[in-house]
């Protein structure tokens, strides 16, 4: 393992380079934080191109045998002070490693869908924390997959990243226009459920059953009209306060642990 000294360094650089959405854009790589995501990357099928570590902020997590094991793997690994990895990382305080990784993009036809498959769709999310969130929460409820619907947020920004816990990596997030996915579930024969406020109909009361797609929109926005116009049906969660919505985040485990309820029972 080498060491690496100077903030001038060109390996230093390139991966500082990579907190810049333009960068992570062109270079296709991204970055990834923590000692836990990046064995998550790793198990999901993402390649590692640079590791560095920084043992005194690893604590007691460091290994020496993990990390010839990501040498072992032809991936290759730097040893920095705390002030070379402050300048690589998005976090204030950085928990002592973070790897350069590959991308990987996803179509609508790579989702793995089954004879009973639940989705959540993500239309115009901005915030990269609460596609994070989205993330982990179709994860926890089962989803087989999230379809992000002309999404404005870069999917790996460190904070999506972080906000999933390592989700990212082992959800299959696919990007795509609205209408893309609406063809995509009509020739599949998946109902499309859309939260809307203005619905008739609680979202308990919504049967789920069956194969399904549940759409959510931004705070501020909401679902497009042709996604509103293209859904099945639609449900909404009620409000009993003065505010009139929940983070969207929310709204979505609301509705998708609704529908692993019902094919519970």
């Amino acid at each position: 393992m080498k060491r690496l000294t100077s903030l001038q360094n060109p390996q230093i650089k390139h991966a500082s380079r990579l907190r810049l959405p333009r960068e992570r854009r062109q270079q296709k790589l991204f970055l990834v934080e923590g000692w836990r995501e990046i064995n998550s990357a790793r198990r999901g099928g993402f390649a590692i191109e640079t590791l560095f570590v920084c043992p005194p902020l690893l604590g007691q997590t460091y290994d020496p045998a993990a990390i010839d094991d990501f040498q072992s793997a032809g991936i290759e690994v730097f040893e920095v002070s705390p002030e070379l990895l402050s300048k690589i990382t998005y976090r204030q305080n950085p928990q002592g490693a973070v790897a350069v990784a590959i991308q990987k993009h996803f179509k609508l036809d790579d989702l793995p869908i089954n004879e009973l498959p639940l989705l959540l769709i993500a239309e115009g999310i901005e915030k990269p924390g609460n596609l994070g969130s989205l993330l982990r929460i179709a994860d926890g409820a089962g989803a087989d997959g999230v379809i992000l619907c002309n999404g404005v947020t870069d999917i790996y920004n460190p904070n999506t990243v972080r906000a999933s816990t390592g989700v990212l990596f082992t959800m299959p997030l696919v990007e795509a226009s609205t209408s893309e996915t609406i063809d995509w579930l009509q020739k599949r024969e998946i109902q499309l459920i859309a939260a809307a406020p203005a619905a008739g109909t609680d979202y308990t009361q919504v049967d789920m059953r069956g194969p399904t797609a549940m759409a959510v929109g931004s705070e501020d926005k909401g679902l497009s009209n042709e996604c509103l116009r293209a859904a099945e049906k639609t449900a909404r969660i009620p409000m009993l306060g003065s505010a009139d919505s929940l983070n969207v985040a929310v709204s979505a485990a609301l509705l998708l642990f609704e529908a692993a309820r019902q094919r519970r029972s």
